[in-house]
């Protein structure tokens, strides 16, 4: 693991820092500093105290829970720009996951003290943030909804629909290709099943037309037919 200073382009390039003006990103750049993770390093546990706030450059990073028997809820799955976690910043906590690197990443490691500041000086980084902690709670709400709600077939296949719009891109008007690598056990882990129910079910939109795969291994998928079904059930 090593660390260096990140350069001004790449941190105005962070949503949250993009309408910062120069002097404003040369201090910024004076909390921070960047280090790079090798391929299945953990940046951090959980039940850890938080000590950093953390945005991921380039790389993909698996964010997930352990309960006490061993078994283990994705939380998330970030990719380039993406900032984790999104805790601690009014108070102290603890990391609510482990944070492990899927690929070798790199990223920007701001102290939690230091990023406090950050958003306690700077409304446009706080407004931000602020809209950024807004959406995450819509998202864990419809999760939550689908789980109660839905069966586990229509809540693989919203599953399927929330990977297009946050990893897809959109190859015609019915295609989507996932541009991150997810097994089967991964969508198993953040959907709360079996390896060997997704792997049922996969097998079935397979033939379906509604999932395939590429040459190269990447996740295929038909948003069309989802939403079809998904209106039909």
């Amino acid at each position: 693991m090593g660390s260096n200073i990140i350069n001004r382009d790449s941190l105005k390039s962070l949503h949250l820092f993009s309408d910062l003006n120069n002097e404003e990103i040369e201090c910024v750049q004076e909390l921070s500093y960047v280090s790079v993770f090798t391929k299945k390093t953990l940046i951090f546990e959980q039940f850890e105290s938080i000590r950093n706030i953390y945005f991921l450059l380039k790389g993909q990073v698996k964010i997930y829970r352990m309960d006490h028997r061993g078994n283990e809820q994705i939380v998330n799955i970030a990719v380039t720009n993406d900032m984790f976690p999104h805790i601690g910043y009014f108070r102290p906590q603890i990391y609510p996951a482990y944070a492990e690197t899927m690929k070798e990443s790199k990223v920007l490691c701001i102290p939690i003290e230091k990023f406090r500041c950050i958003v306690k000086n700077y409304s446009s980084v706080s407004e931000k943030l602020l809209l950024l902690l807004e959406d995450k709670i819509i998202d864990l709400q419809a999760r939550l909804e689908e789980k109660l709600l839905y069966p586990l077939c229509d809540q693989i296949l919203l599953l399927l629909l929330r990977i297009c719009d946050a990893y897809g891109i959109m190859c015609n008007d019915e295609w989507y290709v996932i541009q991150i690598f997810l097994s089967n056990r991964d969508l198993a882990n953040i959907i709360g099943s079996t390896r060997e129910t997704i792997n049922r079910y996969l097998n079935d939109f397979k033939k379906d037309g509604i999932i395939n795969y590429s040459a190269e291994g990447h996740l295929l998928i038909n948003k069309k037919k989802i939403n079809e079904l998904i209106l039909l059930s």
